[in-house]
């Protein structure tokens, strides 16, 4: 009984594997996809963020991170995830509703900010994180004498 359920979950999850990986292959949902990272320019969003993101770093750090972020391999393999990425999660018409509103002038320029917006967030984030590893460090810390306690 036990091989019989086991062999179901597992043919019903190669099943969703298998329809995940069509859908994000659809030529409808890839040519959306691309449409939407047009009009979103990728290029130039990681060049104003890498940019905006730099001044956060060690002056020595500043300009091999700009470099990296806008070398034309990593944009060529950052539009291709993207592309992938938004087939597989969005639908048509969310691809084209997201199309539609990159298009507008107001967009254009909310967009224009996000470098900025999230240049702001880079401190706060780093920082958080720092603080996360160090209490996941002493949780686990805790729960090693924990352990050897018992």
């Amino acid at each position: 009984m036990r091989s019989i359920v086991g062999s179901a979950a597992l043919a019903l999850f190669a099943m969703f594997v298998a329809f995940d990986g069509v859908r994000a292959q659809s030529p409808d949902l890839l040519a959306a996809a691309d449409r939407l990272l047009e009009v979103q320019a990728p290029k130039e969003m990681l060049e104003d963020i890498a940019g905006k993101i730099s001044v956060s770093l060690p002056p020595s750090q500043r300009q091999a991170y700009v470099d990296a972020m806008t070398e034309p391999a990593f944009v060529e393999r950052f539009n291709g995830a993207a592309r992938d990425a938004l087939a597989k999660h969005f639908t048509l018409e969310e691809l084209d509703a997201l199309a539609e509103f990159y298009q507008r002038p107001v967009a254009r320029s909310a967009m224009a900010k996000m470098g900025d917006y999230m240049a702001s967030l880079m401190p706060f984030i780093q920082t958080e994180m720092v603080g996360i590893a160090s209490r996941l460090q002493e949780n686990r810390e805790i729960e090693q004498q924990l352990e050897q306690e018992q």
